[in-house]
């Protein structure tokens, strides 16, 4: 008696040789007993070692063995359902399950002239809001108020000599910094170098040393570049700016104007 294998799919009993499997149609691969070469189940004998293959050329009946879990994703058809009716006879008692293929949703097509509509009315009801908003804060802006504020007054430069401004820091950066920092000085001292910074920034320092490694650093804008012009090392000077802490054996100054 020709030996029969079970479907990997349905469980049902197949002559070994079959290229698909009588139930569900699954395909079957071959390798030849032997050498374990991938064979066509319409050979003879296995074309790498010439072993003659065990299945017959004829399919004879399958045994009726009902299959463990006949199921289908989708109704048969063809050659298929030829497959399908035969199982129906062989296994009465046997429960067949379909799954009907799901429709597409028919999405609806919008109309072009409804979003056009709708976008060029926010467009309308942007602009309105606009304009209201506008027209609201209006004279507020251009007319001043009787009851608005009174212009701060403009706090009085910290006049400073550059010798006690290195002094403090160098004694409590942080009580310095406390009393100093982000206020603006006016500072004297003796000019020991007068150049430029690599991006361009025009400086002079009130050196504790003659080599003006350090001491109080006053950096000034572009535009007041003139008037350094007539300065020279070792002259007395008085400069106006805004203190930025200690960094580097300095104390930086920025936003410098020449006082004298």
């Amino acid at each position: 008696m020709q030996q029969t294998f079970q479907c990997y799919r349905c469980g049902a009993q197949n002559y070994i040789g079959q290229q698909y499997c009588w139930n569900c149609q699954s395909p079957f691969q071959w390798n030849c007993p032997n050498c374990k070469a991938p064979v066509n189940n319409t050979m003879v004998s296995c074309p790498y070692c010439h072993v003659v293959l065990p299945w017959p050329n004829q399919q004879q009946n399958v045994p009726r063995q009902a299959p463990q879990q006949p199921y289908y994703q989708q109704q048969p058809s063809g050659q298929g359902q030829q497959y399908q009716q035969q199982a129906q006879q062989a296994y009465p008692n046997m429960e067949y399950r379909y799954e009907q293929p799901k429709e597409k949703e028919k999405t609806k097509k919008k109309n072009p002239w409804l979003i056009g509509c709708g976008i060029v009315a926010g467009i309308v009801a942007f602009i309105v809001i606009i304009v209201a908003i506008s027209s609201s804060s209006g004279p507020s802006l251009s007319t001043p108020s009787s009851s608005s504020a009174p212009a701060a007054t403009q706090v009085p430069a910290i006049e400073i000599n550059a010798v006690a401004l290195y002094t403090a820091y160098q004694g409590n950066p942080i009580a310095a910094d406390a009393k100093y920092k982000d206020k603006i000085l006016k500072v004297s001292g003796t000019i020991v170098n007068i150049d430029k910074s690599t991006f361009g920034t025009p400086y002079i320092i009130f050196g504790m040393d003659v080599y003006g490694i350090s001491g109080v650093m006053c950096e000034f804008n572009k535009t007041e570049e003139t008037n350094l012009i007539n300065l020279k090392i070792g002259q007395s000077a008085t400069v106006q700016g805004i203190c930025k802490g200690y960094s580097a054996l300095k104390v930086d100054l920025e936003d410098c104007t020449l006082v004298q």
